[in-house]
């Protein structure tokens, strides 16, 4: 009777231990609960907006796991460049490129600081900022391009703030690309202080 309750409790344990199987006759070693189709919670509880915020479950590989939100929203929305000049030589009465050759950051390495221009990696709503400070007041024109081609510009006679800036958003697919412009019609000194030419791209969508 001892050896047959023994037997008993070790057929019972490898029981709790094993993993389960429902719809496959095979389950996966490596989880607890391998469901081959459909699963169907019918109550799930609310639980308070801090915990929300720190982790959240996904389904990664049939797998059922927990990661961080902001790790996730990062996946997605992984587009964030900013870069600017150390130096420039202004050219007059011709399209020249904006020289942007060093970046604060760029966290999916999509700009190119030696061709100044930048690639998107995947589909999305982009916001781009740009903006330069010229040393004198004279006529002076932004552009944006996009795949070569002017997107949009921004002109004007820099007679008081010496600023010229475009802040627009912009619909890219994979490998679009993305420079800067500008059309001086005088002779012009543009700033390469970091803090006042300089340009963001932050994929928003």
């Amino acid at each position: 009777m001892k050896n047959f309750l023994i037997y008993i409790a070790v057929i019972c344990s490898s029981a709790l231990y094993a993993q389960v199987g429902v719809g496959t006759t095979s389950p996966d070693a490596g989880v607890m609960l391998d469901v081959n189709g459909k699963v169907k919670i019918r109550t799930v509880s609310d639980g308070p907006s801090a915990s929300a915020k720190d982790t959240i479950l996904v389904s990664n590989a049939g797998v059922v796991t927990k990661t961080n939100s902001t790790t996730l929203v990062r996946t997605h929305l992984n587009s964030f460049v900013k870069g600017y000049m150390n130096s420039i030589t202004v050219s007059i009465l011709s399209w020249k490129k904006l020289p942007f050759n060093q970046e604060d950051f760029d966290i999916s390495s999509e700009y190119n600081t030696s061709s100044y221009e930048y690639t998107a990696k995947k589909y999305g709503i982009y916001r781009i900022y740009v903006q330069y400070k010229t040393t004198l007041s004279t006529a002076t024109t932004l552009s944006i391009y996009k795949n070569g081609i002017s997107y949009v510009t921004s002109s004007s006679l820099l007679s008081t703030s010496g600023y010229e800036v475009i802040n627009t958003l912009v619909e890219l697919n994979e490998d679009d690309k993305i420079s800067f412009y500008y059309y001086a019609t005088a002779s012009l000194g543009i700033s390469v202080d970091q803090n006042e030419s300089f340009f963001t791209i932050e994929q928003v969508y």
